[in-house]
């Protein structure tokens, strides 16, 4: 049955080249009731021009605005989205024919807020990591989803690693904050907050492409200084709920590992010790230091503490992240 609308959001910024592939694996699904809404975020180049030839066809809804984000774009999509699912695909990413089918069927067996899904990593041709298989099927109790978001155990910060009810967004009023760095897990952490159910899929249905010059994956210096602010937000969430004391040390475990995934990419992608110092001194005043929550990420295992004493001394980490990445080392 195709009855349920599927909202399908995609928004883009400068990717005029390489666009089609995304639009087309989303054409190409079996499941065929979509609502497919390309938000052009004041691009530059020549996307506009690209996606001004789906205007005709009455299964896409085409918004050009003026630059905001990416958190600005997704929320222009959900104000204009009809399904009764959302899905947040990246302009440089691409999906499997039979993905949204599959997610659908899932989201109804399990009567689940939203479905996690196994994905992987793709540079031009070659997968560089995939994720591993989910060792369970669905969480049911708000407990065990706010441990496993908080530490992003199965339940992963990345948006497009998820699908949703569009009711269960919209009754509790959920969106992306407009005009910081890492929206995606403010977004995550309130979704398991609000969540009574989450289900879980083994198939791999989403392919994210590591190219050069991605606005979701290039470094910038908001990735750091944002940290605060993306942890100040979700301490406010959890104090709002009730329930800050009850789960503050997967908050502290969380964030430190929020941070030190940003560190790792940092270091990872720079080439100079010089610029990764500077990024690393934005984090002097910041909770990851001052608040010497960084115990917490034991919680996360072994691998994220092991970093995070490494990460204490600067130079230390930089020289082990780069010999990493000459290994083919990935840390996702």
């Amino acid at each position: 049955m195709e009855d349920e609308k599927v909202s399908v959001i995609i928004p883009l910024y400068n990717v005029g080249l390489y666009i089609q592939p995304c639009i087309q694996s989303v054409l190409s699904q079996t499941y065929k009731n979509l609502q497919i809404i390309l938000v052009n975020d004041g691009s530059t180049d020549n996307t506009e021009e690209v996606i001004s030839k789906y205007k005709s066809d009455n299964r896409f809804v085409i918004i050009n605005k003026p630059n905001g984000g990416a958190s600005s774009a997704r929320n222009a999509g959900l104000e204009v989205a009809e399904g009764e699912y959302i899905y947040f695909i990246d302009s440089d990413d691409s999906i499997m024919p039979h993905t949204v089918g599959v997610l659908v069927n899932n989201i109804k067996e399990f009567q689940s807020d939203f479905c996690c899904y196994r994905y992987c990593f793709k540079n031009n041709t070659k997968i560089t990591k995939t994720c591993p298989n989910y060792g369970i099927e669905c969480y049911r109790t708000k407990d065990e989803i706010i441990k496993d978001a908080f530490l992003g155990i199965n339940i992963k910060t990345v948006i497009w690693a998820k699908f949703f009810r569009r009711d269960f967004l919209k009754k509790n009023k959920i969106g992306f904050l407009e005009g910081t760095i890492n929206e995606d897990y403010l977004f995550t952490m309130q979704c398991a907050i609000c969540s009574s159910r989450v289900s879980f899929c083994n198939d791999l249905l989403y392919c994210a492409n590591e190219r050069q010059g991605s606005v979701s994956r290039n470094i910038k210096a908001e990735t750091i200084s944002s940290l605060a602010t993306i942890y100040n937000g979700v301490e406010s969430m959890l104090k709002k709920y009730g329930i800050y004391h009850q789960y503050k040390v997967f908050l502290y475990g969380g964030y430190t590992k929020l941070t030190l995934f940003s560190l790792f990419q940092v270091a990872y992608r720079l080439s100079s010790l010089k610029k990764f110092i500077r990024f690393y001194k934005m984090l002097a005043d910041k909770p990851y230091m001052k608040y010497f929550v960084g115990k917490e990420v034991r919680l996360a295992g072994p691998q994220f503490y092991l970093f995070y004493l490494i990460s204490l001394r600067p130079v230390l980490f930089y020289s082990v992240v780069r010999i990493l990445k000459y290994t083919g080392y990935h840390i996702y």
